[in-house]
């Protein structure tokens, strides 16, 4: 049985959005599609909100792996390199991920989801829900950016337990990303700063898709 068949990893049960019928005047709803469907430089061409949870999962992966063993320095560095590639592939070249980055996906949602509300075309709740695909993003990439730092700092870790605190906070800060985070304790994670990851960002991108009827 190997490693990942013993770790219980957090998953993202992402969902690639069916690409949208519209018109080609309809500038809105071209980069919303850019989001939801496709994009031109995406592994495969796929939304980049499916990419960026993609490499989100083999970010949060291999930071819980390294978890399993913290008083392995050499095991945690290893994995932490695997974190870094998925997060940023400009940083670490080679890895598990899928090439693209987790924080530049996530940059690309927030760059053309806000470029989608601000079309002339754009419908209001085109432009309500825009704000909260863009603020559950904007958090992932803070958490994400974070964690990157983290793992850079991990690969120069002299000891077990400087290692396995940081191998710990990467993992709680990619779970973040990935699903958000109870900020304020009420029980629920809202799309709101400090509170929606990359969950909230496409649970947004579906309601526009159903409202516009794409």
């Amino acid at each position: 049985m190997n490693v990942l068949s013993k770790v219980a990893i957090a998953t993202i049960a992402f969902t690639t959005l069916a690409a949208p019928t519209m018109a080609a005047s309809n500038a809105s709803h071209a980069h919303l599609g850019h989001v939801a469907t496709q994009w031109h430089d995406t592994p495969q061409q796929v939304g980049l909100i499916t990419i960026a949870q993609q490499e989100n999962q083999v970010a949060l992966t291999h930071a819980n792996i390294s978890a399993t063993k913290l008083d392995d320095l050499k095991w945690m560095k290893t994995h932490a390199a695997h974190v870094i590639h998925a997060l940023d592939p400009s940083v670490i070249k080679k890895g598990p991920g899928h090439g693209y980055g987790l924080i530049k996906a996530a940059q690309g949602v927030q760059k053309h989801i806000n470029i989608a509300a601000k079309q002339p075309d754009a419908s209001q709740a085109l432009k309500t829900h825009a704000v909260h695909v863009a603020t559950s993003a904007s958090n992932s990439i803070g958490w994400a950016e974070q964690a990157l730092t983290l793992s850079q700092t991990l690969l120069t870790a002299d000891s077990t337990s400087e290692a396995a605190a940081l191998t710990q906070k990467i993992a709680s800060l990619l779970s973040r990303s990935s699903t958000g985070f109870d900020a304020n304790n009420d029980g629920g994670i809202t799309w709101h700063a400090g509170e929606g990851g990359l969950k909230q960002s496409l649970k947004h991108t579906k309601i526009i898709m159903k409202i516009e009827k794409l």
